[in-house]
C-alpha cells in the first residue's frame, strides 16, 4: 500500500507588528508582498507546499478575523482547509488542535508544519530537505526540525545545540533563546548550533503522544472539540472554549524542549523569517549607495537606507545613513531601521493614543 502524501500545516495568525505601517492589525505582513516579488508571503508558503504534497492536503491556521484575507490570497483552498484560531495563542494549542483535524481526516499521516511570512531563495534544496524530514518521520516516529546554517552572529533568532557529529542528521542537544552578541558569537564560532526556523516535521502519532505526555492538560482542554469532529464539524462554541482555556505557549516550549526523539536537519537554502525591515533590507537590490529604494523618491547624500512608498506621492530624502523611511496609507514611518524593539513600541503607543485607525 502507498504512502499517504504528507499533510501540511501553515501557521498564519501573527500580526506582524515589526513592519508597521505595511503590516496592519486588519492586514498583517504573511499577506503582503514585502519584499516586491509578485506574490505576499503565504501565497509563496502556499506555492513551496504544493512541491510536496496535494492542494487539498494543506491547511492554513489562522485567527479568525483573517478567513476572508485566506479565501481571497489563497482561492485553490476551500473554507474546510482553514484552521480558524477564536484567539492568539501561541502554536502549542494551534498544532494540537490540527493534529485531531488531521488525525479525523487522515489517519496516523506525516504532517509539516511551516510559519507563514519566511522567504526561501533556493526552493529546490528546501523542498529537498523537507522530503528527508518527512522521511524519517515516517520512519523513525521521531520529531524532527530544519536548523538553518548560520551566517553570521544574529540575535533576533533563536538557535538549536547539535551533537557534533559529521552526519547530515543531528540529534538535538538544547533549544537556546535568543542571545547576546556576545553569546551568538559563540553560538556560530562553535560550529554546532543552527538557527532555529521554527518548521516541523511529524508523524500524528508522534506529536499526540509527545502532547500527551508532557502537556496533559492542554490535550484536555481540546478534548470536548475533538469530541465534535466525530461529525465532521469543528463546534466553534466548543472551539473558543477551550481557547479561552488553554495555555499561551509554543510548541518549542511546550514539546520540543523536553522531548529525547528530536533531530534537526541542517538547510542551507537562503532562509530568513522576515523579521524585521532590516532582514527587508539584507534581502532587497540595493542602489550605488547601499540603499534599498521603492518609491517615487529623490534620495541624496544618503546610505545604507530603506526608502519605501506610494508611488504616488514623492517622497524627498537627504542626509540620513542607516534609517527607515516607510510611508504607507495613513501613516509614516521616519527611524533607524534596526530599531525594531522600538518599532514595536511605536505600534503599542498608536494603538493606546490614535487608535485602530492607524495600527
Amino acid at each position: 500500500m502507498a504512502k499517504q502524501k504528507p499533510v501540511v500545516l501553515i501557521m498564519a495568525g501573527g500580526s506582524g507588528t515589526r513592519f508597521w505601517p505595511y503590516s496592519r492589525d486588519k492586514h498583517p505582513k504573511q499577506f503582503i508582498d514585502i519584499l516586491g516579488s509578485g506574490e505576499s508571503l503565504i501565497q509563496a508558503t502556499f506555492r513551496r507546499a504544493k512541491k510536496i504534497t496535494e492542494k487539498n492536503r494543506i491547511f492554513v491556521a489562522t485567527n479568525i478575523k483573517y478567513k476572508k484575507l485566506v479565501l481571497k490570497q489563497l482561492p485553490e483552498i476551500t473554507e474546510s482547509q482553514i484552521l480558524l484560531e477564536p484567539r492568539k495563542k501561541n502554536t502549542a494549542p494551534c498544532i494540537t488542535y490540527a493534529s485531531m483535524i488531521f488525525q479525523k481526516k487522515f489517519g496516523d499521516v506525516a504532517t509539516v508544519v511551516t510559519p507563514s511570512d519566511h522567504t526561501i531563495v533556493r526552493e529546490k534544496e528546501f523542498i529537498k530537505v523537507l522530503q528527508h524530514g518527512i522521511r524519517i518521520a515516517e520512519n523513525n516516529h521521531g520529531l524532527v526540525t530544519i536548523g538553518i546554517k548560520p551566517t553570521r552572529p544574529e540575535t533576533g533568532y533563536g538557535y538549536i545545540q547539535t551533537d557534533k557529529s559529521t552526519k547530515p542528521v543531528k540529534k538535538v542537544v538544547a533549544f537556546r533563546e535568543k542571545p547576546s552578541r556576545k553569546k551568538a558569537a559563540e553560538y556560530v564560532r562553535s560550529g554546532n548550533y543552527l538557527w532555529n526556523a521554527g518548521i516541523f516535521v511529524w508523524k500524528n502519532s508522534t506529536i499526540r503522544n509527545e502532547l500527551e505526555k508532557f502537556q496533559p492538560k492542554l490535550i484536555n482542554d481540546f478534548k470536548q472539540v475533538e469530541a465534535t469532529l466525530t461529525t465532521g464539524n469543528t463546534n466553534l462554541k466548543e472551539l473558543k472554549k477551550a481557547f479561552e482555556k488553554c495555555q499561551d505557549i509554543s510548541i518549542d516550549y511546550a514539546v520540543m524542549e523536553k522531548a529525547g526523539n528530536v533531530s534537526v536537519i541542517p538547510g542551507d537554502f537562503g532562509w530568513s523569517d522576515l523579521g524585521s525591515w532590516n532582514a527587508v533590507f539584507d534581502l532587497s537590490k540595493k542602489d550605488k549607495n547601499g540603499n534599498v529604494i521603492a518609491s517615487n523618491s529623490i534620495v541624496e547624500k544618503t546610505k545604507n537606507s530603506i526608502i519605501i512608498g506610494s508611488s504616488k506621492k514623492l517622497i524627498v530624502v537627504e542626509g540620513l545613513n542607516d534609517f527607515l523611511v516607510a510611508d504607507h496609507e495613513n501613516a509614516i514611518l521616519i527611524c533607524r531601521k534596526d530599531n525594531e524593539k522600538e518599532i514595536r513600541e511605536f505600534v503599542k503607543r498608536i494603538a493606546k493614543e490614535k487608535g485602530k485607525k492607524f495600527t
